[in-house]
């Protein structure tokens, strides 16, 4: 592991996931460590490696994954668990997926952090069988871990309140998602027509991707591009109108999104039961200054509506609905760029800084704890 930079309370984000296969993840982690270093903490990084292209960031751990590929995922959390036992960090923070007997051994061991993105009683993984293993393993040992957790990083005021995150005790506050933000927005794409784009990581029903060909069909003056990292993804939508880009790396992935004259955002979250959502990819799209059309409200964008950032829709929605707001939209922003004020909404500087704050919130709650059980 790379060597800390400073000598204050030892921190290690944790992530069940190979960072190198999600890109605006990783770059928000990496971003969030500097922050987190230049605050006087010791931070660092804790991650899956499935032996991707490209490296990880410094001071990022990767832990190879072993086994048979079905039980990957079973050996990579027991693996994790031990690095984290060995470092002993005084306190890590885990992004939440749901509930497993692994997490709640960490957290008994080591003071835990949960950092939420979703509602994890709702929304539960695709596959049938890691979804029925999701709902047996939360059963069990969920309510353990919620009151193990010495506080929590919300996303979104939508889930902070929610009664399944009751159980936590300790300090908690909502952050929002960033991306780091670069210093101008990337050129204008030079296309024959306005080019709409979307990019997903996999298959599920809230992607939207059904919605995503309904646009293609209804708006036939524009051409609508799928951003994807596997082919098999869009076999749903495989004799639409969009158009597939497959981009098996970051590279391939950077030139595909530099094509968007508009991004689309959230098309179908509603089917997963978000309210407000803090999409990376929506924040990737407005910080490289890429006009921006939301389907779903934003935590960070929910008051805007402008000639390059705009939610056409909040809740369920259909193509045929939407025809002359995507339409102005997409007319208006095409040659434009997200100017720099809003681009400093999404920038991940000041959210990490709001993060380091409630670490220290929780360390010190953790040493009144200790304190007061000495007495």
């Amino acid at each position: 592991m790379t060597e800390a930079s400073t000598a204050g309370p030892r921190v290690m984000l944790v992530y069940l996931m190979d960072l190198r296969s999600h890109p605006q993840i990783m770059a928000r982690a990496a971003a969030q460590v500097a922050v987190f270093r230049a605050s006087g903490l010791d931070a660092s990084a804790l991650c899956v490696d499935r032996d991707l292209p490209g490296s990880l960031p410094a001071g990022f751990q990767g832990i190879a994954a072993r086994g048979p590929r079905v039980l990957r995922a079973f050996s990579e959390a027991r693996r994790l668990r031990e690095a984290l036992l060995e470092t002993s960090p005084d306190v890590a923070i885990l992004r939440f997926g749901f509930a497993t007997r692994t997490m709640l051994s960490v957290a008994q061991r080591v003071p835990l952090m949960l950092e939420i993105h979703s509602d994890d009683t709702r929304e539960l993984p695709s596959h049938p069988l890691v979804r029925l293993y999701a709902r047996l393993s939360s059963r069990l040992f969920r309510r353990r871990l919620l009151a193990a957790v010495r506080g929590a990083a919300f996303v979104s005021s939508d889930l902070v309140g929610l009664p399944a995150f009751a159980g936590i005790r300790g300090p908690r506050a909502v952050i929002p998602n960033g991306i780091p933000i670069p210093a101008s927005p990337i050129p204008l794409p030079h296309n024959e027509r306005p080019v709409v784009g979307y990019s997903v990581g996999y298959a599920a029903p809230w992607q939207g991707l059904d919605r995503l060909a309904g646009l293609a069909d209804v708006l036939p003056e524009f051409e609508f591009r799928l951003v994807i990292p596997d082919a098999s993804i869009a076999d749903e939508i495989r004799s639409s109108r969009v158009k597939m880009v497959t981009a098996a790396g970051p590279q391939e992935y950077r030139a595909a999104i530099e094509g968007f004259d508009v991004a689309l955002g959230g098309l179908a979250l509603d089917r997963k039961g978000i309210t407000i959502a803090s999409a990376l990819k929506v924040r990737e799209s407005v910080s490289l200054g890429i006009p921006t059309l939301l389907f779903s409200r934003d935590e960070d964008l929910d008051d805007v509506s402008t000639p390059t950032v705009a939610t056409v829709a909040r809740g369920a929605w259909e193509p045929a609905a939407v025809i002359a707001e995507v339409q102005a939209f997409v007319r208006g922003a095409v040659g434009a760029r997200v100017p720099d004020a809003l681009r400093q909404r999404v920038d991940v500087t000041a959210k990490a800084q709001r993060y380091a704050s409630l670490i220290g919130e929780v360390l010190r709650s953790m040493e009144k704890a200790a304190q007061a059980t000495q007495r």
